[in-house]
């Protein structure tokens, strides 16, 4: 279902745009990464005309570069990766695991449900 959805949105001009376009703002982002509203009853049909282009354009993003300015961090090279598609659907988990495979290190966050803080 991927690859279709991939496949028959690939000539898009909408899409096309967004290729020529190289930094966006964290707003901007932040809307292109978000899986559409009931996303696995959706994903069921098999049907790619069931989605916008606006609602899956996660699927031709492999990567986010986010500049962040930390001398503590610079000095680790370190590089910080976030997997929020973990369980959240059989091929959300696949791409958080390929990442969290090639990881030194993972982190996880929890929400304190008593005080709404992450630990």
């Amino acid at each position: 279902m991927g690859y279709q959805l991939f496949f028959t949105r690939l000539a898009d001009d909408f899409l096309e745009n967004m290729r020529q376009k190289k930094n966006f703002a964290l707003e901007e982002i932040r809307k292109m990464i978000v899986f559409p509203q009931d996303w696995e009853d959706r994903w069921a049909f098999y049907n790619p005309d069931r989605f916008k282009l606006e609602e899956i354009l996660f699927i031709f993003i492999s990567r986010i570069r986010i500049r962040i300015h930390s001398e503590n961090l610079g000095r680790l090279g370190s590089v910080l990766a976030d997997c929020p598609g973990l369980f959240a659907g059989r091929w959300d988990t696949e791409t958080a695991k390929e990442a969290m495979f090639q990881a030194d290190a993972i982190l996880y966050l929890q929400i304190n449900p008593e005080t709404g803080c992450c630990s």
